[in-house]
């Protein structure tokens, strides 16, 4: 069985849950730490038990002496293009970075681009896509349980590009990863926020079609139904995945209650399983080959959607995909609507 040796540039709190997945699995051995903060890297490799790991401050001067096969990173959004970038052109294997891809469309898709010339794989932190509930309410889907799949409400709790990109990628795996044909998306730009350096909405609604005409919309913000959650309308039934326990639950055709489904833990976590299975995908599509559900074509689409719903809230019209290049963010709609950045 191969080795992967793995290094961490950013040793932050949400290396942590990168952490757990990369200790338990035996492929993997963490050799190298990386942070601009010495302490950050020597208080990680305490924490997580990582003695052997060598410590630096530059990820570059890590990339060239310590030659990791993966990579996690595990930085803020606007960082991420750059040191994708960076690990592709130093021969590195495999790269898995945290979400959102990048802070512009334009460097999403530089980052993929870079990714595939290299012939790196590329991979980002959607592990929603590995929790129970989620992947039994797409089972359920998949076999029917409520006819054909129509209509998507899903539920977003604020800032479209941080705590969105796991929604839209979810609503995205509901419909089975068929691709959108269109977005028409609007936003409240009154009052907004700020969020590891970037400006962000706290309200704001998207309207998605699928090639499939399935339709879904996408309500973010405080002043809507439920904080976090997903609704799935067929032609025979409804599935509802929830917050609030219970996390699951269907309404088959023809009744009128609600029966729960039992799922291991909740929509945020299910204990380590889902960080495991995420390590897993990595490893074994270096060694074997496999499809990677994290892959960096299913980020793309998600992130497509969110730049694309800043370009229809800046135009005022449906924007068709797939989407040109563009530099368009949310604060170029609240430059342009007259909003002070925050």
């Amino acid at each position: 069985m191969k080795t992967y040796c793995v290094a961490f540039i950013g040793c932050g709190r949400i290396a942590s849950l990168h952490a757990g997945g990369y200790k338990a699995n035996p492929q993997c051995k963490v050799v190298a730490l990386t942070d601009v903060k010495e302490e950050a890297a020597t208080a990680f490799a305490a924490k997580h038990e990582f003695g052997d790991a060598v410590l630096y401050t530059d990820y570059k001067k890590m990339l060239r002496q310590a030659k990791p096969d993966i990579v996690s990173i595990c930085l803020w959004t606007g960082l991420h293009a750059q040191v994708v970038k960076d690990c592709a052109a130093a021969g590195v294997q495999a790269i898995h970075c945290e979400k959102p891809m990048a802070a512009s469309w334009k460097d999403a898709l530089a980052m993929a681009k870079a990714a595939r010339k290299a012939g790196v794989q590329l991979t980002f932190n959607h592990q929603r896509r590995k929790l129970p509930a989620f992947q039994a309410a797409r089972t359920l889907v998949k076999e029917g349980a409520i006819g054909k799949l129509l209509r998507i409400e899903s539920f977003n709790p604020m800032n479209i590009l941080d705590w969105g990109t796991h929604v839209v990628d979810m609503t995205f795996k509901m419909n089975g990863d068929v691709p959108v044909t269109r977005v028409l998306g609007q936003i409240d730009v009154r009052q907004g926020g700020s969020w590891f350096g970037l400006p962000y909405e706290q309200s704001a609604i998207g309207w998605l079609t699928f090639a499939n005409g399935v339709t879904a919309v996408i309500q973010s913000g405080e002043q809507k139904e439920m904080s976090l959650g997903f609704r799935l309308h067929g032609t025979e039934g409804d599935i509802e995945i929830l917050d609030a326990e219970p996390h699951l639950r269907i309404r088959r055709k023809g009744r009128s209650t609600w029966q729960a489904v039992k799922v291991k833990g909740n929509l945020h976590d299910a204990g380590d399983v889902h960080m495991k299975a995420v390590m897993r995908d990595i490893t074994d599509g270096l060694s074997k080959g496999r499809k990677l559900e994290l892959s960096v074509d299913h980020a793309l689409r998600a992130t497509e959607v969110i730049y694309a719903w800043f370009e229809s809230a800046l135009q005022r019209q449906t924007v068709e995909l797939p989407l040109k290049p563009t530099s368009t963010t949310y604060l170029t709609v609240a430059t342009a609507s007259g909003a002070k950045s925050r």
